[in-house]
Protein backbone atom coordinates (compact mmCIF):
# COMPACT_ATOMS: atom_id res chain seq x y z
CA UNK A 1 0.00 0.00 0.00
CA UNK A 2 2.97 2.38 -0.27
CA UNK A 3 1.55 4.20 -3.31
CA UNK A 4 -1.83 4.60 -1.62
CA UNK A 5 -0.19 5.93 1.54
CA UNK A 6 1.85 8.42 -0.50
CA UNK A 7 -1.36 9.84 -1.96
CA UNK A 8 -2.83 10.06 1.55
CA UNK A 9 0.25 11.96 2.70
CA UNK A 10 -0.07 14.38 -0.19
CA UNK A 11 -3.76 14.93 0.60
CA UNK A 12 -2.89 15.76 4.20
CA UNK A 13 -1.30 19.02 3.06
CA UNK A 14 -4.25 20.09 0.88
CA UNK A 15 -6.08 22.95 2.59
CA UNK A 16 -9.26 22.95 0.48
CA UNK A 17 -10.93 19.81 -0.86
CA UNK A 18 -13.95 19.69 -3.21
CA UNK A 19 -15.29 16.26 -4.12
CA UNK A 20 -17.55 17.62 -6.84
CA UNK A 21 -20.82 16.60 -5.17
CA UNK A 22 -23.71 17.43 -7.52
CA UNK A 23 -26.04 19.37 -5.25
CA UNK A 24 -28.66 19.61 -7.99
CA UNK A 25 -29.22 15.85 -7.68
CA UNK A 26 -30.22 16.23 -4.05
CA UNK A 27 -30.45 13.01 -2.06
CA UNK A 28 -29.80 11.03 -5.25
CA UNK A 29 -26.32 12.50 -5.60
CA UNK A 30 -23.61 9.85 -5.70
CA UNK A 31 -20.78 9.95 -3.14
CA UNK A 32 -18.67 6.81 -3.77
CA UNK A 33 -15.65 8.42 -2.16
CA UNK A 34 -17.23 8.11 1.29
CA UNK A 35 -16.93 4.33 1.27
CA UNK A 36 -13.46 4.51 -0.25
CA UNK A 37 -12.14 6.94 2.35
CA UNK A 38 -13.29 4.59 5.12
CA UNK A 39 -11.07 1.86 3.67
CA UNK A 40 -8.25 4.34 3.15
CA UNK A 41 -8.47 5.22 6.84
CA UNK A 42 -8.13 1.52 7.72
CA UNK A 43 -4.97 1.31 5.60
CA UNK A 44 -3.46 4.46 7.14
CA UNK A 45 -4.21 3.35 10.69
CA UNK A 46 -2.88 -0.15 9.99
CA UNK A 47 0.37 1.50 8.89
CA UNK A 48 0.28 3.47 12.14
CA UNK A 49 -0.02 0.29 14.18
CA UNK A 50 2.91 -1.26 12.31
CA UNK A 51 4.99 1.83 13.08
CA UNK A 52 4.04 1.55 16.76
CA UNK A 53 5.09 -2.11 16.87
CA UNK A 54 8.41 -1.07 15.31
CA UNK A 55 8.87 1.49 18.09
CA UNK A 56 8.16 4.52 15.87
CA UNK A 57 5.57 6.06 18.18
CA UNK A 58 5.75 9.53 16.65
CA UNK A 59 5.12 8.09 13.18
CA UNK A 60 2.19 6.12 14.58
CA UNK A 61 0.70 9.23 16.20
CA UNK A 62 1.12 11.16 12.96
CA UNK A 63 -1.01 8.53 11.23
CA UNK A 64 -3.67 8.90 13.91
CA UNK A 65 -3.63 12.69 13.61
CA UNK A 66 -4.05 12.30 9.85
CA UNK A 67 -7.65 11.13 10.45
CA UNK A 68 -8.55 14.63 11.55
CA UNK A 69 -7.43 15.99 8.19
CA UNK A 70 -9.54 13.38 6.41
CA UNK A 71 -12.53 14.32 8.53
CA UNK A 72 -12.08 18.00 7.71
CA UNK A 73 -11.91 17.20 3.99
CA UNK A 74 -15.10 15.15 3.85
CA UNK A 75 -17.25 16.52 6.66
CA UNK A 76 -18.72 19.73 5.23
CA UNK A 77 -20.94 18.50 2.39
CA UNK A 78 -24.33 16.73 2.86
CA UNK A 79 -25.13 15.29 6.26
CA UNK A 80 -23.97 11.75 5.45
CA UNK A 81 -20.48 13.09 4.77
CA UNK A 82 -20.43 14.65 8.24
CA UNK A 83 -21.41 11.31 9.81
CA UNK A 84 -18.62 9.52 7.91
CA UNK A 85 -16.19 12.27 8.89
CA UNK A 86 -17.07 11.76 12.55
CA UNK A 87 -16.57 7.99 12.23
CA UNK A 88 -13.15 8.43 10.60
CA UNK A 89 -12.08 10.96 13.19
CA UNK A 90 -13.12 8.71 16.07
CA UNK A 91 -11.12 5.81 14.60
CA UNK A 92 -8.05 8.00 14.76
CA UNK A 93 -8.58 8.88 18.41
CA UNK A 94 -9.20 5.22 19.33
CA UNK A 95 -5.83 4.25 17.89
CA UNK A 96 -4.17 7.33 19.39
CA UNK A 97 -5.16 6.22 22.90
CA UNK A 98 -3.42 2.89 22.24
CA UNK A 99 -0.19 4.55 21.09
CA UNK A 100 -0.15 7.06 23.97
CA UNK A 101 -0.07 4.14 26.39
CA UNK A 102 2.87 2.61 24.57
CA UNK A 103 4.74 5.94 24.60
CA UNK A 104 3.84 6.88 28.18
CA UNK A 105 7.50 7.19 29.27
CA UNK A 106 8.48 9.58 26.46
CA UNK A 107 7.87 13.06 27.89
CA UNK A 108 9.26 14.84 24.84
CA UNK A 109 6.92 12.98 22.50
CA UNK A 110 3.94 13.59 24.77
CA UNK A 111 4.66 17.33 24.82
CA UNK A 112 4.84 17.29 21.03
CA UNK A 113 1.46 15.53 20.88
CA UNK A 114 -0.02 18.03 23.35
CA UNK A 115 0.96 20.85 20.98
CA UNK A 116 -0.44 19.00 17.96
CA UNK A 117 -3.77 18.45 19.70
CA UNK A 118 -3.94 22.16 20.53
CA UNK A 119 -3.34 23.28 16.93
CA UNK A 120 -6.30 25.45 15.77
CA UNK A 121 -6.21 24.03 12.22
CA UNK A 122 -7.50 20.75 13.64
CA UNK A 123 -10.72 22.16 15.05
CA UNK A 124 -13.66 19.78 15.38
CA UNK A 125 -16.15 19.25 12.62
CA UNK A 126 -19.50 20.99 12.94
CA UNK A 127 -22.84 19.61 11.72
CA UNK A 128 -24.19 23.12 11.06
CA UNK A 129 -23.13 23.48 7.41
CA UNK A 130 -24.18 19.90 6.48
CA UNK A 131 -27.59 20.53 8.09
CA UNK A 132 -28.00 23.74 6.10
CA UNK A 133 -27.23 21.81 2.90
CA UNK A 134 -29.70 19.11 3.99
CA UNK A 135 -32.30 21.82 4.52
CA UNK A 136 -31.88 23.24 1.03
CA UNK A 137 -32.11 19.80 -0.60
CA UNK A 138 -35.19 18.74 1.39
CA UNK A 139 -37.05 22.01 0.84
CA UNK A 140 -36.39 21.80 -2.89
CA UNK A 141 -38.00 18.34 -3.01
CA UNK A 142 -41.15 19.36 -1.18
CA UNK A 143 -43.16 20.27 -4.26
CA UNK A 144 -45.58 18.27 -6.38
CA UNK A 145 -43.34 18.30 -9.46
CA UNK A 146 -40.59 16.47 -7.51
CA UNK A 147 -42.82 14.24 -5.42
CA UNK A 148 -41.79 11.11 -7.35
CA UNK A 149 -38.18 11.51 -6.18
CA UNK A 150 -39.30 11.39 -2.57
CA UNK A 151 -41.63 8.46 -3.21
CA UNK A 152 -38.76 6.53 -4.85
CA UNK A 153 -36.82 6.78 -1.59
CA UNK A 154 -39.70 5.42 0.51
CA UNK A 155 -39.41 1.76 -0.46
CA UNK A 156 -38.94 0.17 2.97
CA UNK A 157 -42.04 -1.51 4.51
CA UNK A 158 -42.02 0.87 7.47
CA UNK A 159 -42.34 3.80 5.06
CA UNK A 160 -45.56 2.64 3.39
CA UNK A 161 -47.86 4.87 5.42
CA UNK A 162 -45.62 7.88 4.81
CA UNK A 163 -45.53 7.08 1.09
CA UNK A 164 -49.33 7.38 1.09
CA UNK A 165 -49.04 10.86 2.56
CA UNK A 166 -46.72 11.93 -0.26
CA UNK A 167 -48.76 10.24 -2.98
CA UNK A 168 -51.89 12.19 -2.01
CA UNK A 169 -50.28 15.45 -0.94
CA UNK A 170 -51.22 18.51 -2.97
CA UNK A 171 -49.21 21.67 -3.45
CA UNK A 172 -50.76 23.37 -0.40
CA UNK A 173 -49.98 20.39 1.86
CA UNK A 174 -46.37 20.26 0.70
CA UNK A 175 -45.98 24.03 1.00
CA UNK A 176 -47.12 23.91 4.63
CA UNK A 177 -44.87 20.89 5.26
CA UNK A 178 -41.96 22.86 3.85
CA UNK A 179 -42.73 25.79 6.15
CA UNK A 180 -42.98 23.53 9.21
CA UNK A 181 -39.79 21.70 8.29
CA UNK A 182 -37.94 25.00 7.85
CA UNK A 183 -39.12 26.16 11.27
CA UNK A 184 -38.06 22.90 12.93
CA UNK A 185 -34.62 22.83 11.37
CA UNK A 186 -33.97 26.52 12.01
CA UNK A 187 -34.75 25.91 15.68
CA UNK A 188 -32.49 22.83 15.68
CA UNK A 189 -29.60 24.83 14.24
CA UNK A 190 -30.06 27.43 16.98
CA UNK A 191 -29.94 24.71 19.64
CA UNK A 192 -26.84 23.10 18.12
CA UNK A 193 -25.17 26.49 17.90
CA UNK A 194 -25.91 27.44 21.50
CA UNK A 195 -23.58 26.83 24.43
CA UNK A 196 -25.76 24.56 26.54
CA UNK A 197 -25.22 21.28 28.41
CA UNK A 198 -25.51 18.11 26.36
CA UNK A 199 -28.56 16.74 28.18
CA UNK A 200 -30.42 20.04 27.82
CA UNK A 201 -29.62 20.24 24.10
CA UNK A 202 -30.71 16.61 23.60
CA UNK A 203 -33.98 17.29 25.43
CA UNK A 204 -34.75 20.43 23.42
CA UNK A 205 -33.98 18.71 20.11
CA UNK A 206 -36.23 15.79 21.06
CA UNK A 207 -39.01 18.25 21.85
CA UNK A 208 -38.92 19.59 18.29
CA UNK A 209 -39.83 16.27 16.68
CA UNK A 210 -42.00 14.26 19.04
CA UNK A 211 -44.79 11.95 17.87
CA UNK A 212 -46.06 12.23 14.30
CA UNK A 213 -49.66 13.41 13.97
CA UNK A 214 -51.30 11.10 11.44
CA UNK A 215 -54.24 13.53 11.18
CA UNK A 216 -52.04 16.34 9.89
CA UNK A 217 -50.31 15.30 6.63
CA UNK A 218 -48.14 18.42 6.49
CA UNK A 219 -46.87 17.90 10.03
CA UNK A 220 -46.27 14.21 9.41
CA UNK A 221 -44.26 14.94 6.26
CA UNK A 222 -42.18 17.67 7.93
CA UNK A 223 -41.29 15.50 10.89
CA UNK A 224 -40.54 12.48 8.76
CA UNK A 225 -38.00 14.39 6.64
CA UNK A 226 -36.26 15.82 9.70
CA UNK A 227 -32.89 14.14 10.30
CA UNK A 228 -32.19 12.29 13.56
CA UNK A 229 -31.18 15.38 15.51
CA UNK A 230 -30.37 13.54 18.74
CA UNK A 231 -27.96 11.26 16.89
CA UNK A 232 -26.28 14.24 15.22
CA UNK A 233 -25.80 15.95 18.59
CA UNK A 234 -24.40 12.74 20.07
CA UNK A 235 -22.03 12.26 17.13
CA UNK A 236 -20.62 15.73 17.65
CA UNK A 237 -20.37 15.28 21.42
CA UNK A 238 -18.71 11.87 21.12
CA UNK A 239 -15.85 13.41 19.13
CA UNK A 240 -15.56 16.16 21.74
CA UNK A 241 -15.32 13.44 24.39
CA UNK A 242 -12.59 11.67 22.38
CA UNK A 243 -10.59 14.88 22.13
CA UNK A 244 -11.00 15.76 25.81
CA UNK A 245 -10.13 12.25 27.00
CA UNK A 246 -7.07 12.11 24.73
CA UNK A 247 -5.80 15.47 25.97
CA UNK A 248 -6.42 14.45 29.58
CA UNK A 249 -4.66 11.14 29.00
CA UNK A 250 -1.60 12.93 27.61
CA UNK A 251 -1.36 15.09 30.75
CA UNK A 252 -1.67 12.07 33.04
CA UNK A 253 1.00 10.19 31.06
CA UNK A 254 3.28 13.24 31.27
CA UNK A 255 3.12 12.99 35.05
CA UNK A 256 3.98 9.30 34.75
CA UNK A 257 6.93 10.10 32.45
CA UNK A 258 8.23 12.73 34.85
CA UNK A 259 7.58 11.01 38.21
CA UNK A 260 7.54 7.32 37.32
CA UNK A 261 4.02 6.76 38.65
CA UNK A 262 0.45 7.72 37.88
CA UNK A 263 -1.35 10.22 40.12
CA UNK A 264 -3.58 8.79 42.82
CA UNK A 265 -6.42 11.14 41.86
CA UNK A 266 -7.28 12.98 38.66
CA UNK A 267 -5.15 16.13 38.33
CA UNK A 268 -6.98 19.46 38.38
CA UNK A 269 -7.83 21.57 35.33
CA UNK A 270 -7.97 18.74 32.79
CA UNK A 271 -10.48 18.80 29.89
CA UNK A 272 -14.02 17.85 30.94
CA UNK A 273 -16.39 15.13 29.84
CA UNK A 274 -18.74 16.99 27.42
CA UNK A 275 -21.63 14.59 28.10
CA UNK A 276 -21.80 15.69 31.75
CA UNK A 277 -19.73 18.86 31.92
CA UNK A 278 -17.78 17.28 34.79
CA UNK A 279 -14.33 15.77 35.22
CA UNK A 280 -13.83 12.32 33.75
CA UNK A 281 -13.99 9.44 36.19
CA UNK A 282 -10.39 8.31 36.73
CA UNK A 283 -9.46 4.77 37.73
CA UNK A 284 -5.99 3.29 38.01
CA UNK A 285 -5.63 -0.23 36.68
CA UNK A 286 -2.96 -2.91 36.71
CA UNK A 287 -1.91 -1.91 33.20
CA UNK A 288 -2.37 1.87 33.45
CA UNK A 289 -5.58 3.81 33.90
CA UNK A 290 -9.06 4.35 32.50
CA UNK A 291 -10.97 7.58 31.90
CA UNK A 292 -14.78 7.25 31.82
CA UNK A 293 -17.44 9.74 30.86
CA UNK A 294 -19.82 10.53 33.70
CA UNK A 295 -22.61 11.34 31.28
CA UNK A 296 -24.25 8.92 28.86
CA UNK A 297 -24.67 9.14 25.09
CA UNK A 298 -28.45 9.32 25.15
CA UNK A 299 -28.83 8.44 21.46
CA UNK A 300 -26.94 5.16 21.89
CA UNK A 301 -27.64 4.58 25.60
CA UNK A 302 -23.90 4.15 26.05
CA UNK A 303 -21.18 5.45 28.36
CA UNK A 304 -17.74 5.88 26.79
CA UNK A 305 -14.50 4.88 28.43
CA UNK A 306 -10.87 5.26 27.40
CA UNK A 307 -8.35 2.64 28.61
CA UNK A 308 -4.70 3.72 28.55
CA UNK A 309 -2.59 0.56 28.77
CA UNK A 310 1.05 1.36 29.45
CA UNK A 311 3.79 -0.76 27.93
Amino acid sequence: CHTTLSFADAARDVQVCDWGFRYSQGFEGMMPYLAQIRFLSYVVLADGRIRALDGDYKGALERCLQMRTFARHIGDDPLISYIVGVAVQRLGYDRMVEVIGLAAKDAELLRWLRNELATPVNELLSPVTPLKIEKEIAEDLMQVSKRDKLLAALTAPEHRDMAKFYASADEATLARAKQLYSTYLTSALAILGAAMPYEQAHRELAGLVNTVDANDPSLAIARFIMPALGSILSARTSVEADVSATKAGVEICLQYAQKGRFPQVLPADLPKDPFSGQDFQYERTRSGFVLRCRGKDLAKDKTYEYPFAVK
